[in-house]
Formats: C-alpha cells, sequence, structure tokens
C-alpha cells in the first residue's frame, strides 16, 4: 500500500526549488500545493471502500461457464478515479473479455457480471478484487484487496453413459442376473411425478386422480450391485488425472442414476475412500474429492493390496490408470477372489474424446505394452477381468456393451 508516488516526490522537490528562484506566485502554487495535499491524503484516509460477490452456484463442471456478480461501494469527500479488478485464481479465465471496471466520483455504486470458465477441475476460492485508487493529477495512488473469498467446487467433465457393463447381482441370494437393471414388479416402492419418456403402463392411476397430476410407479430392483471406482494418482500428470477423474465421474454417476451403491477410492497419502451410499448427496460428495488435487500417492503395488480393506466382498471394480505391467495386472488379477468382477480402464494417452468433440486427425499407435496385455483380453474376459485400453482417438462409449 503506498500514498505518495515516487514521481510525486520530484515533482514536490521541483516546485520548491522553482518557488526559492522566481517568488511569490510559486510561493502561491506551493500553497494549493500543499492544500491539495492534505487533502487528498486526509480523503484517503477515510474513504470507504466495499466490494461483496455473489456466485450463482458454488459447483460447476470443468469448461462450465458460470456467473459471479460484484458489488462496488465507494464512498469519498473529494472525488477519485477507481480501478477495480477481479481476481481470478490459476484456470480459471473471463470469457466475457472484460475482468475490470473504471470509475470516476466522490459516491459510487457499481455492479459487475464476470462471466467465468474453469479450464481445469479443482477447488478455487473466489470473490475478492483489486482495487487502485488514484486522485485527478495521478499524484497518489492507494492499492488493496477488498472482498471475501467464497469456495467453488469444479468437478471433472462428465460423460453420458448410456449401458456399462456390469454384472448386476440379485441383493438378497447372490444370483448372477442379466446385464442390465431389473425392477420388481410385484411390489410398488413408492410413486414420483411423471416425466416425459415414462411408460404409459407405469402410471398409477388412483394416486393421478388424487393429486391431479400424473405419477408414475417407482418399483424396488430385483438386481443390484456394489460399484467401486478406484484411479491411481502415483506419479500421473495433471492431464492424466483431468481425464481419470472425469471417467470416474461418470462412472459413478450411472451408478447413481440406477440406484447402484457406489463409492470412489483415490490413491494419495490422504487414501481418500468414501462408504457406499446411491444418494445425490453421496454423489455430490464424491464429486468433491474428484475435484481435489493431492500432494503425494502411494506406490502402485501397495494401493492395488489396499483396495480388499477398502471395499466389499463381491463388488466390482474399476481400476482407473494409464498403463500396467505384467506385475501390477497379476496384483489386479489376485484380487479377483474379492471382487465380482474387475474393469481395468488405461488412458494410455492421457485423454479421450468427448462426444461433442471429433476424433483427431492424427495417428495414435498403441504402445507395445497394450498389445502385449490384448493379447491376453479374451484370457482375461473369461475370468472377470475386462481391459478397456482407451487412447486419445477414443470414446467412452468402448465402456458400454
Amino acid at each position: 500500500m503506498r500514498y505518495l508516488r515516487k514521481g510525486s516526490k520530484f515533482f514536490l522537490i521541483a516546485l520548491l526549488l522553482m518557488t526559492a528562484f522566481f517568488g511569490f506566485i510559486f510561493y502561491l502554487l506551493l500553497f494549493i500545493s500543499a492544500v491539495y495535499v492534505i487533502f487528498y491524503v486526509i480523503a484517503l484516509r477515510r474513504m470507504e471502500i466495499l466490494v461483496d460477490s455473489d456466485i450463482t452456484n458454488y459447483t460447476t463442471t470443468q469448461k462450465s461457464p458460470f456467473k459471479i456478480n460484484y458489488t462496488f461501494l465507494f464512498n469519498s469527500f473529494l472525488p477519485f478515479k477507481v480501478l477495480y479488478k477481479i481476481d481470478l485464481p490459476p484456470y480459471i479465465v473471463s470469457i466475457s473479455n472484460k475482468s475490470s471496471n473504471l470509475l470516476f466520483g466522490k459516491k459510487m455504486d457499481d455492479k459487475f457480471e464476470a462471466n467465468l470458465v474453469s479450464n481445469r477441475r479443482g477447488i478455487y476460492e473466489i470473490g475478492s478484487a483489486t482495487v487502485a485508487v488514484t486522485d485527478p493529477l495521478n499524484l497518489f495512488v492507494f492499492v488493496k484487496k477488498y472482498g471475501k473469498l467464497k469456495t467453488i467446487f469444479v468437478f471433472p467433465k462428465l460423460v453420458s453413459l448410456s449401458k456399462l457393463n456390469i454384472k448386476l447381482l440379485d441383493p438378497y441370494e447372490g444370483i448372477k442376473a442379466k446385464y442390465r437393471i431389473n425392477f420388481d414388479y410385484s411390489y410398488v416402492a413408492g410413486v414420483r411425478d411423471y416425466a416425459p419418456g415414462d411408460p404409459v403402463k407405469l402410471i398409477h392411476w388412483k394416486q393421478t386422480a388424487h393429486k391431479g397430476e400424473l405419477v408414475v410407479k417407482e418399483f424396488d430392483f430385483s438386481a443390484s450391485k456394489r460399484i467401486y471406482v478406484a484411479v491411481n494418482y502415483y506419479k500421473k500428470s495433471l492431464k492424466f488425472l483431468d481425464a481419470a477423474t472425469s471417467v470416474a465421474a461418470s462412472i459413478l454417476y450411472y451408478a447413481n442414476k440406477y440406484h447402484l451403491p457406489f463409492s470412489v477410492i483415490v490413491n494419495s497419502k490422504d487414501f481418500v475412500d468414501i462408504k457406499l451410499d446411491s444418494s445425490e448427496y453421496h454423489l455430490l460428495e464424491c464429486f468433491k474429492t474428484l475435484s481435489k488435487n493431492f500432494n503425494d500417492a502411494f506406490e502402485t503395488g501397495f494401493f492395488i493390496k489396499a483396495l480388499i480393506q477398502k471395499s466389499e466382498f463381491g463388488s466390482e471394480l474399476f481400476y482407473i490408470d494409464k498403463e500396467i505391467n505384467f506385475d501390477t495386472l497379476l496384483l489386479l488379477f489376485r484380487l479377483k477372489y474379492h471382487f465380482s468382477k474387475i474393469n481395468i480402464v488405461l488412458l494410455v494417452d492421457e485423454t479421450f474424446v468427448f462426444p461433442n468433440e471429433k476424433p483427431p486427425y492424427y495417428y495414435f499407435k498403441e504402445p507395445p505394452s497394450i498389445n502385449e496385455l490384448n493379447t491376453l483380453k479374451d484370457i482375461l474376459e473369461k475370468e472377470g477381468v475386462t481391459l478397456y485400453p482407451v487412447l486419445g482417438k477414443d470414446y467412452l462409449s468402448l465402456l458400454e456393451v
């Protein structure tokens, strides 16, 4: 924080020298300058500044635009030039090509709307602004940050998956079911409002007549499966983590959509794992976990061995990594007694193609290690281990039936 600029000091020294040589008129100028300086110093000390912000949504997804509204209040007995600029953390950028506003006056009340987008998932603090105040002659400058920071969660980008290759089990008998969600039509678990696309045969006519609006029946599931998604953070780039957490979030969203209990396990020194659930709030907590960046992680072998203690017997595992060697594959294969099915998703090029994108034109060559693993693909499939190598030209539809 500074009040008097370096150039202003030279100006005052020059004024004193000129007054000494040229007489009364410069004494008058000196008096006026002194009055100007004194009054503006007092005004700088007594001015009132308030910056407040309001975020429309405290959660968003990577590459999705969001808005933040700023309210700026300024009050002083002398006019000032005021420039206030919103403070943006790394990877959050303005898409409106405007992040500051210049004002002039004694009393100012200004509102500013910023359209922003996050280029990377994460947890960010946003809401402050840097305010620069100068007098009309630019002799003084006052710079300070104002505003209360607010935490915003940027979730990984989601991909809508229509039908994952999940082995459903009867929740009571443990009998393998078909590869689809089966409903028990013998028991009505509840009702909900009609949604476009609901079959007419599911309409609950008595409740519809009573309520005056269309409602449909909801049934219990006759087949289910507990889903665990494990993401290996060990020695991975930010590019990989963005893609891997996007895959993980998409699988969790699919499980939540079909009311399958799910959880996420992250390889970090904090060893984050969340208990099984299938609620919307639980999905939100999993997304928040996938938004975090962790400083350190366990060695891959230790992480894989620990998955047994962090998961329930008979569950299905989605293990996400960049690549695996035969030793790592053997470790995963040894977990087969604990999991009913293991899905290994390998993001070979640390990325994939989103549904609204076109595959790149350049050629993606499969590494020798992936070619070697592909020779074992059919053998692994018979043992309940499915391998999904995903190259940069591939869509996540590879994971679907």
